[in-house]
């Protein structure tokens, strides 16, 4: 059985939830799988690097504010060790607003995630090493809280189980896996974005690709 764990900053209090709540932004989350362990790192406060320690990875991340319509996670993993190490890295976002009434979902043209919150729209992706997230999914907060979110596929291999549309109290999460070798780092971006118009969410996602990734779509 797999563990799930809570690294939580300090101080963590309900400061970044509350102005997650006030910029109507989404919560984020960086989730790292190693082995039979799932460490989610709560962020803090936003524009503060943080550095925490995870079975020999060293991860810093840091998060960014845009003019109330973008948020920016970065995330640089380190491995200290000299040997190889095989991680899943997941990105999650969550409404902090749980009263509120919300949607999400894969698009099935553009494989993108979308979230409706009351009538405001969010486009949440991310990259790894430069490359698109390659796994998404939606699902029931209960699941990702439980880590009911895997499938097994031959071998064992372990991806996200999909789910391509949630409402309520969902998460949506991001994924992929990376071997990451002795003394050596990957560094990755996740990103929400909210506007009225989905043309202008499309946009500002292809640029935030174009920046941080060696594909266009």
């Amino acid at each position: 059985m797999i563990n799930v764990k809570i690294i939580e900053q300090m101080p963590y209090t309900t400061e970044y939830w509350n102005q997650s709540i006030q910029e109507n932004l989404l919560h984020q989350t960086l989730g790292i799988a190693v082995g039979n362990s799932v460490y989610w790192i709560e962020m803090n406060d936003m524009a503060e690097e943080r550095e925490h320690q995870v079975e020999g990875l060293s991860i810093r991340t840091k998060t960014v504010r845009i003019d109330h319509h973008i948020s920016l996670l970065n995330f640089n993993i380190y491995n200290e060790l000299s040997t190889s190490k095989e991680i899943k890295v997941l990105i999650a976002h969550s409404n902090p607003r749980e009263y509120d009434q919300h949607f999400s979902f894969i698009s099935p043209i553009e494989q993108l995630i979308y979230h409706m919150i009351d009538r405001q729209l969010f486009l949440v992706n991310g990259q790894l090493n430069g490359v698109k997230m390659k796994e998404n999914t939606v699902m029931q907060r209960a699941l990702v809280d439980n880590n009911k979110i895997w499938s097994y596929g031959k071998g064992g291999k372990q991806t996200l189980s999909y789910n391509p549309i949630g409402k309520g109290k969902v998460v949506s999460l991001c994924g992929d896996t990376a071997k990451i070798t002795g003394k050596s780092a990957m560094e990755g971006t996740a990103w929400s974005i909210t506007d009225d118009c989905q043309k202008q969410l499309l946009q500002v996602n292809q640029t935030l690709l174009k920046k941080h990734t060696s594909i266009s779509n």
